[in-house]
């Protein structure tokens, strides 16, 4: 088991002493992407019964717009605070908007 950890960690370049950060960050954003599966059909389910396929691609031009703000948000505030408050305050702010 262990042997095998190392083949994936050496194939995605993980350095020695990163093991505990890579498996955090692995094990978070795999919770993530399970909420986000069960969350997104249910969400997708809603948006349609309530202002139908018509509107569709209206969410999809707001999304494109405001997808890229939020990234250069994210990156002005990693520049500005460590690695670990950023992570920090990501992780709760996911989990605290997944769980609501």
């Amino acid at each position: 088991m262990k042997r095998g950890i190392q083949v994936i960690g050496n194939a995605l370049g993980v350095k020695p002493g990163e093991g505990w950060i890579f498996t955090l960050l692995l094990l978070a954003n795999m919770l993530i992407g399970v909420a986000r599966n069960f969350s997104w059909t249910a969400g997708n389910a809603i948006f349609l019964e309530r202002f139908g396929s018509e509107n569709q691609p209206y969410l999809f031009l707001l999304n494109s717009a405001l997808m890229p703000t939020l990234a250069a948000i994210y990156m002005r505030v990693q520049q500005k605070h460590s690695f670990r408050t950023v992570s920090k305050f990501s992780f709760f702010y996911a989990f605290g908007f997944l769980s609501s």
